[in-house]
């Protein structure tokens, strides 16, 4: 039989398994390609196997996740039915199948990844060092990207950053999606943060004592210099109202008033400073919302029309093709043809598997965030808050760019989504 020690010792081998797999994928340009995102999904299946044999988690948690799962299961059918041999009843006439199959595999390897996120959670302290293993693993990975940005701001492991060039990315070509990766580590340390309040008593090691803030205000520095908008407009939000709605930081305000204020005031001018330093970066995007947001518009409207046109969907993989297609002037090619993205969350899901595919993805996503959100406004744990508010500066991300269309980030929203429900939903909530 298995010792306490023993256990704790398996649970927190498992919770490092799937942000060490995140953050090999985050290295290597976001696993953003379909050779790269093919190995990324084996690696988060095999992942996923280690960690439920690590874990194994009880019939319980199969009981509680078979009802999201079930349907996360339908949705990966209609996506392989679509690339079976012969007659297509539906008459989708899904397009590139030869990449297909690795578009339905992606999809498998982030069920995965969200299955395995959930099992570790479910253990005692497994959410939080899952959590703080990739709070420590982002700013290594903001490190390396300021070291590739130093050593050429035009390359990323020799990969040319094209027109996004003059802009920091990271370890990937993105910006936008780089920002959106740094705002969520700037969420998350906030979160962590606020579990190192006194009263809370949360016992932490140095590292991540440390690690928190700094993860709070580099994290906040960094997606302020990728100049993405979105996201950094999202972050600050989420920041704001994470403060705003902690109970236990609203109770010592009231009891250590000068010592939250000095506290408070310490971090707003961490902030300040941040946004300070890079503030002719920033203000010069903010610059150009007008005209950027006419040529998103015409962007969602010149997919929306393919949408339209096929409302079963193109099949995973069969979006660059069907774009090619789908240009029908010199006017469409001169500003879709480099598009490889709706940037729209809604669009994406209903490019990929159409009406049906969107419908089976909201409905497992809200099977998932009704206990998640439940449990948050009941226990009010930071890092429950911290982690739903970074999986909303995600979603901000995804409705007006490429964020989720990026393999290493559908597969984070995965992990934290992941997180938070099984955290949520265990009984009694272990994660502050």
């Amino acid at each position: 039989m298995m010792t306490r020690s023993g256990s704790d010792r398996r649970t927190r081998i498992a919770a490092m398994i799937v942000p060490v797999v995140l953050f090999g994928q985050m290295m290597a340009l976001a696993a953003d390609g379909p050779l790269l995102a093919a190995a990324a999904a084996a690696v988060e299946i095999l992942a996923t196997i280690l960690v439920l044999l690590l874990v194994a988690p009880p019939s319980t948690f199969w009981q509680r996740l078979a009802p999201p799962l079930a349907v996360l299961g339908l949705a990966a059918a209609w996506l392989a039915s679509g690339t079976m041999p012969g007659v297509d009843l539906l008459h989708r006439g899904w397009i590139a199948p030869d990449l297909n199959r690795g578009g339905v595999v992606r999809y498998i390897g982030g069920v995965a990844v969200l299955v395995a996120a959930s099992a570790v959670a479910w253990r005692p302290g497994g959410a939080r060092v899952s959590l703080d293993t990739w709070i420590m693993l982002s700013l290594i990975l903001l490190a390396a990207g300021f070291a590739m940005n130093e050593a050429d701001p035009s390359r990323v492991w020799g990969y040319d950053k094209g027109f996004l060039a003059g802009r920091f990315t990271g370890t990937i070509l993105n910006a936008n999606a780089a920002g959106c990766l740094f705002g969520i580590l700037a969420v998350l340390g906030l979160g962590r943060f606020l579990t190192l309040l006194p009263r809370r008593l949360d016992p932490a090691p140095l590292p991540i004592m440390i690690a928190a803030p700094v993860a709070l205000l580099a994290g906040i520095g960094a997606c302020a210099i990728t100049a993405s908008r979105t996201a950094l407009a999202a972050t600050l939000v989420a920041l704001l109202l994470a403060t705003i709605f902690d109970q236990e930081l609203r109770e010592q305000a009231r009891q250590r008033t000068r010592y939250i204020v000095l506290l408070l005031a310490a971090l707003a001018t961490g902030v300040a400073v941040m946004l300070f330093l890079v503030g002719d970066v920033v203000s010069d995007r903010f610059q150009t919302v007008s005209t950027d947001g006419i040529e998103r518009t015409r962007i969602w409207a010149f997919y929306g029309r393919i949408v339209l046109a096929h409302p079963w969907g193109v099949g995973p993989g069969g979006l660059d093709d069907i774009t090619l297609h789908a240009l029908s002037s010199t006017t469409d090619a001169a500003r879709i043809w480099f598009v490889h993205s709706p940037h729209n969350l809604f669009l994406s899901l209903l490019l990929v598997g159409g009406w049906p595919y969107l419908v089976l993805i909201l409905t497992a996503a809200g099977s998932l965030a009704w206990p998640a959100i439940r449990s948050s406004a009941i226990r009010r744990q930071p890092m429950i808050r911290a982690s739903i508010s970074a999986i909303g500066v995600i979603l901000a991300c995804a409705s007006v760019d490429i964020t989720l269309d990026i393999p290493a980030f559908a597969s984070l929203a995965a992990f934290l989504i992941g997180t938070v429900w099984g955290g949520s939903v265990r009984q009694p909530v272990t994660m502050a």
